[in-house]
């Protein structure tokens, strides 16, 4: 069952990037970044927002673990958008340390593999970060 979901979420991921990429080749016609790494840092601004609102919401303390990616998240957005190369490996090595994280509280799922997305993505356009 999980291998289903798994693959659920990842064709569901790739299907939104994708539609999300179109809609910013056709609509934003400036040339300044990629539009993939737009449609990233769109995805992940509303992911880092959708946290924020559900905390708001619950009035609940979350995980410190999710706390720190919302706020480490929010500085490698601004990184991407800006396309710096710190913001790739930041990201990295943060996603690494979250992983271990979760593998050693014994919460690490398959969905994990999920990061490997944005992350072959930031390291194709990598060369011409600055």
């Amino acid at each position: 069952m999980e291998i289903k979901g798994l693959i659920g979420a990842v064709v569901i991921s790739v299907v939104v990037f994708l539609v999300l990429d179109l809609l910013v080749k056709v609509l934003v016609k400036s040339k300044t970044r990629p539009s993939e790494i737009t449609a990233l840092v769109l995805i992940f601004a509303l992911g880092v927002i959708s946290a924020i609102l559900w905390v708001m919401k619950n009035r609940v303390l979350p995980d410190p673990l999710i706390v720190l990616t919302v706020i480490l998240g929010s500085v490698w957005l601004v990184g991407f958008w800006n396309m710096k190369r710190w913001a790739v490996i930041g990201y990295t090595i943060s996603m690494v340390i979250i992983q271990v994280i979760l593998l050693i509280q014994n919460k690490l799922t398959v969905f994990s593999i999920l990061i490997l997305i944005p992350l072959a993505i930031l390291y194709y356009y990598y060369p011409r970060m600055s």
